[in-house]
């Protein structure tokens, strides 16, 4: 992977095939092209690979599809380079519109949890 990654400051790919999907159990099936997918191998694809190397790697909103579902973009940089992944993320994320909470988003504040003594 290194070798791969020497040539570029960072490599700006999709987190997933598809625009984000509703929430559901870990273990239930997505449809995606009309095959049933167990959630994790739809959800980790395009990340797990990244995962396995080590690569640092950030994630950022970059739209929304017409029903307002986040489409992200991943940004993988070289190991022990995150400073420079970091940087280039911050600029990405300056010419981007500001995130925008999808349909039916409900933010759980964590002002609300219990306390545990």
């Amino acid at each position: 992977m290194e070798a791969a990654l020497a040539p570029w400051d960072a490599w700006l790919l999709p987190v997933a095939a598809t625009p984000a999907f509703p929430h559901g159990s870990a273990w239930s099936a997505l449809n995606v092209a009309e095959i049933n997918y167990p959630h994790a191998l739809a959800n980790g694809a395009y990340t797990m690979p990244f995962s396995l190397t080590g690569q640092p790697v950030v994630v950022l909103p970059i739209g929304q599809t017409a029903s307002g579902l986040p489409i992200g973009m991943q940004q993988v940089g070289k190991r022990w380079d995150e400073a420079r992944l970091l940087a280039i993320a911050q600029a990405i994320a300056a010419v981007l519109d500001p995130w925008q909470a999808p349909p039916g988003y409900r933010h759980q504040s964590n002002d609300a949890a219990p306390v545990h003594k």
